[in-house]
């Protein structure tokens, strides 16, 4: 029980440092920016979409593009799940760090292998058009 109170309280406290963070600090807006002209960009997307809602990305697949981009971008991924388990492991439970880096390691290398089968099946279509 008490596990369970700590952890309730731990994602309570985490809850309000992003509340803080979002509301009372400029961390929120950082690296955002106005968009020059925006009532005439906003016309012509209204022209383009009419009233259709959603949630649009731009640009939508070009961030991505290219073999090397999507492996980088595959294991910058593996990374952050790496570190966002197994150090937590060893930090809170007192893993071994042979064991926990050989886990890390694991995981990244998942999300690096993923990213070269989705880079190379995207790139292959590329390739045959």
């Amino acid at each position: 029980m008490r596990i369970l109170i700590a952890g309730v309280l731990g994602g309570i406290a985490m809850f309000i440092w992003a509340s803080v963070a979002h509301v009372a600090t400029p961390l929120a807006s950082i690296g955002l920016a106005p968009m020059p002209n925006e009532a005439a960009t906003i016309t012509a997307l209204h022209q383009s979409l009419g009233d259709k809602p959603g949630l649009y990305f731009f640009p939508f697949m070009a961030s991505a593009a290219g073999f090397g981009r999507r492996l980088t971008l595959a294991a910058v991924v593996g990374v952050i799940a790496a570190m966002a388990t197994n150090l937590s492991y060893w930090n809170w439970y007192g893993f071994s760090l042979d064991y926990t880096l050989a886990n890390a390691f694991t995981e990244l290398m998942k999300f690096v292998f993923a990213g070269l089968a989705i880079a190379f099946v995207l790139g292959w279509g590329r390739r045959s058009a």
